[in-house]
């Protein structure tokens, strides 16, 4: 006996929806999958507005970096694309750069989170210094623990992101960046922070619903950013919102990024 019409149909639909499940399961996209995608910081319908409070533009001379550790080296691969983000709705969250970290309660697990890859948008191609070493200007220099090295973009960088991507969920509390390419060359004595632009302003995106824009200072010095409340994502994208001019070299600069939490 054959089945009515609305009975086929629903068979259709469900047969429809299995199939679909299989192949995104295959590809590593499913609900809960972490697979890569070509694509930058998501795009917020509804931009949720985040207060941000600079402090004064200090210039004494920072810590070298966090006391809670930096990477001196990093294994993290070099990815071509970006994560998906995790799409949960979220509070809004707020940001305090300062120059150096204060006395906030924070647990005392809290330490460096190096990110399992990071990547970005576009990278200026490799150079040499003036005693013509091989200088490399890829996404994993932000992470090497070293402020005298850089990842740069040609041009004033607007746009232009950063992604650095975490294997499980993090917490994050703080980030440490170092704008500019801070660097005295030792042959010359040419002064990469002043020749290059400057990156005053970024967006940090966690998800479709939890962003910030933050002012950067610019001073060759490490800036802490407070994300209150922390934030517990796998993902992290920094988009340029302004830069400098440039002394010589059109390039956007940062020196280094420092992704401070739990895990």
């Amino acid at each position: 006996m054959s089945l009515p019409a609305g009975s086929e149909r629903r068979e259709r639909m469900i047969l429809a929806a299995l199939t679909l499940t299989a192949v995104l399961s295959c590809c590593g996209i499913g609900a809960f999958g972490s697979a890569l995608l070509s694509a930058g910081p998501p795009d917020t319908a509804e931009p949720v507005a985040p207060t941000v409070a600079a402090s004064g533009d200090s210039r004494t001379a920072p810590s070298p970096m966090p006391p809670s550790g930096v990477p001196t080296s990093t294994s993290a691969p070099v990815p071509t694309s970006a994560p998906r983000p995790t799409l949960t709705r979220s509070p809004r969250v707020t940001a305090v750069p300062t120059t150096a970290p204060g006395s906030q309660e924070t647990p005392t697990d809290v330490g460096t989170l190096v990110p399992d890859s990071v990547g970005a948008s576009a990278s200026a191609p490799d150079g040499q210094d003036a005693s013509g070493a091989p200088v490399s200007f890829a996404p994993a220099m932000l992470v090497d623990g070293q402020v005298d090295t850089a990842w740069r973009v040609p041009g004033d960088g607007i746009g232009q992101w950063l992604a650095f991507a975490f294997d499980a969920d993090v917490t994050v509390r703080n980030l440490y960046i170092v704008t500019g390419y801070t660097k005295i060359d030792p042959t010359d004595g040419a002064n990469r922070f002043l020749e290059n632009r400057r990156v005053t302003r970024v967006r940090i995106t966690f998800s479709e619903t939890q962003y910030l824009d933050v002012p950067l200072r610019d001073a060759p010095e490490v800036q802490m950013i407070t994300i209150n409340p922390p934030v517990t994502t796998r993902n992290v994208w920094l988009t340029i919102q302004d830069s400098t001019a440039h002394g010589g070299r059109d390039f956007a600069a940062i020196s280094e990024v420092v992704i401070a939490g739990t895990r």
